[in-house]
Order: structure tokens, then C-alpha cells, then sequence
């Protein structure tokens, strides 16, 4: 029997807080064909860290000669150790399987230079304020907060405007409702691929029948769709 989905790969990013692992376990809990992409890492693994679950962990060499094979789709520095996403854990499961990813700015410009297909949301906090509170219950120090907020005003939040493309939103709401958000992204985006296969639009399909507490794009406003020029920046207002 053949499978009418083609598989794709999401890529999230937002700021410090957001609450992007809690939208990707959510989802991995919602979508048994989703695959998360493990990032490797040159530090030790922590109280309750898995290999191949939380990171895959390498020596500082290892990470060296996977960069230098040009294994390596992304890759950064942070406080003395190098963090990375390996080609292979995104193309491999990609084959079958939608995928899902959890990066930086710079991270997502890398990969949806390799993948250009990819579908990207970016997860903001509802305010400023709330952005550091929520730092501050992590048990963050207060230069820390200072350098996380800093970073999300002149990088993070600037790069959500101007590298804004098809199928790409941005979310800033309370946590719950972000994943009914972007659960019924994944399940539009599946519906999409139904009717692109047989030809059909997305009217001509039956509405599909979800959980209340996870209704789909095609049953509920949950956002408006900006249009604006190709090329241009695009901002995602909420009804």
C-alpha cells in the first residue's frame, strides 16, 4: 500500500523561554511518525541525560573530523563545548518519517539552506517581561538573564521578521495554545500533501476529525495568514 505523505522536516527556533523542548515533546507524543533529530555535543552528559536520546556525546576530535568531513549541517560553540546537528540525523529519518528540529537562528539558516523545504516556526514569550520571569524560575543569574534577553532584541527576534518565509509563523502565545498551533500546522501540512498527491485542493478534502483540545487549522482561526510581496518580510497576526 503507498503512502500519499511526503514526509517534512520542521524546524523550531525562538527565544530563551519560549518553550521550544515542550512544543517538541508534545509533539513527539502526538505524532508517532515524528522523528526528532538528536544533536551531538563535545561536553558530558548531565544527571539524566540519555546518548541518543537527550545528545549524542563526542570527543572534542571526533566533532573536529565530522566538521572537517563535512558531516556536520550545523555546528556552534558554547561555553567551551561544540554543539551540532549531523546531516545524518535528519536526512536518514527523512526518508520515511517527518522530522523534527529544535535550533538557533544561525542553526536554522544552515539547514534550510540544505533542506530548502523545510517548514519553520518561531516561538516567541507572550512579553518581555514574561521572558524574564521565566529565565529567572530556571535559576538563571542576572547576567545571564541580561546577556539571554539581549540576544533575543538583537538577534533572535529581528532574524523572525526578516527571515520569515512560506509556511513560516510566528508564534508568541501561552504555552498550551502554542501547541494547539503547531499541532494543527503538522496536521494542515499532512493534509496538504494528501491533496497534492491526488490533485485535489484542500476543499475538496473531508475535514478531519480531532481531539477538541487539538483543533486543526482547517476547523479553527487559529491565525491569520499574512500575505504580503515575495521576498518580503512577513508578520503573523492572531485572530
Amino acid at each position: 500500500m503507498h503512502s500519499y505523505h511526503r514526509p517534512r522536516l520542521c524546524v523550531i527556533v525562538g527565544t530563551s523561554g519560549a518553550g521550544k523542548s515542550f512544543v517538541e515533546n508534545r509533539l513527539l507524543r502526538a505524532f508517532p511518525n515524528l522523528v526528532r533529530a538528536v544533536s551531538t555535543t563535545t561536553r558530558a552528559p548531565r544527571p539524566g541525560e540519555r546518548e541518543g536520546r537527550d545528545y549524542n556525546f563526542v570527543t572534542p576530535e571526533s566533532f573536529q573530523q565530522m566538521c572537517e568531513a563535512g558531516e556536520m549541517a550545523e555546528w556552534a560553540s558554547y561555553d567551551g563545548h561544540s554543539y551540532g546537528t549531523v546531516r545524518a540525523s535528519i536526512q536518514n529519518p527523512l526518508i520515511a518519517s517527518d522530522v523534527v528540529k529544535v535550533v538557533d537562528t544561525v542553526g536554522a539558516d544552515a539547514i534550510r539552506n540544505i533542506w530548502p523545504n523545510c517548514w519553520t516556526v518561531f516561538i516567541d514569550t507572550p512579553s518581555i517581561l514574561e521572558q524574564e520571569q521565566r529565565l529567572h524560575d530556571r535559576g538563571n543569574s542576572a547576567v545571564e538573564i541580561a546577556r539571554r534577553m539581549n540576544h533575543a532584541q538583537t538577534i533572535e527576534r529581528p532574524w523572525a521578521f526578516h527571515r520569515s518565509r512560506e509556511e513560516s509563523l510566528r508564534i508568541h502565545e501561552g504555552l498550551p495554545r502554542r501547541f494547539h498551533i503547531v499541532y494543527s500546522i503538522v496536521k494542515e501540512l499532512t493534509v496538504r500533501d494528501v491533496a497534492r498527491a491526488f490533485g485535489l485542493s484542500t476543499d475538496e478534502l473531508p475535514k478531519p476529525k480531532l481531539h477538541s483540545s487539538r483543533p486543526s487549522l482547517l476547523q479553527a482561526p487559529y491565525y491569520k495568514r499574512a500575505r504580503s510581496p515575495v521576498g518580503q518580510p512577513r508578520r503573523i497576526d492572531h485572530a
